[in-house]
């Protein structure tokens, strides 16, 4: 995988920001850890995710999803370890994998999507503007059989500009285009 835009996630690191990255199934998203790689030593690259219940393939995926400098972060820890990063003054660059469909009790936003009416997940963008994070979305595109390129799209560096769900939905018409552009490269069979 390739990136490009990566530079303005240096430029906010410079300043001490810290930047959330809206994601999707697309591509090989697991190859996103590598964005260490294309970015300044000055923060940390991380990514939230559902510790899996055997404890076994639990310590491989975390293994496989960090040995390219990127940390997992467990989703119930996630504010906790952000603010972490803040009070020891590392910026940080996390990825949010948010086109999945909430509990029922965690519904909060409902949103036309592939022509679907769909709920969706509204956390990132409350830990984006809770934390004053800049917000960008990875746009995934295929180059070739195995070979995909990242741009990252700044979206703010203001989220608190933005009126509720109002990054959400911005971050889901990106991902709709995204995928109309190249259907095949979607995940379509997940929640």
């Amino acid at each position: 995988m390739t990136f490009s835009g990566t530079e303005q996630i240096s430029e906010c690191w410079e300043k001490g920001q810290s930047c959330g990255v809206y994601l999707g199934h697309l591509g090989n998203y697991e190859w996103i850890t590598s964005l260490p790689f294309w970015v300044s030593d000055k923060g940390q690259c991380c990514q939230i995710y559902h510790p899996l219940e055997n404890e076994y393939f639990n310590k491989i995926s975390v293994y496989v999803r960090e040995r390219q400098g990127a940390l997992c972060i467990p989703m119930a820890e996630s504010l906790r370890r952000i603010v972490d990063f803040r009070k020891k003054g590392k910026p940080i660059t996390i990825g949010y994998i948010a086109d999945q469909v909430p509990f029922w009790n965690n519904i909060h936003h409902w949103l036309n999507f592939l022509n679907q009416d769909t709920p969706v997940l509204t956390g990132s963008e409350r830990l984006i503007k809770k934390t004053n994070q800049a917000a960008f979305y990875a746009d995934v595109t295929r180059v070739s059989r195995g070979h995909y390129h990242c741009e990252m799209k700044l979206i703010t560096t203001d989220a608190s500009q933005y009126e509720d769900w109002q990054l959400t939905d911005i971050y889901f018409n990106l991902l709709e285009k995204t995928i109309r552009r190249n259907p095949g490269i979607y995940l379509w069979s997940h929640n």
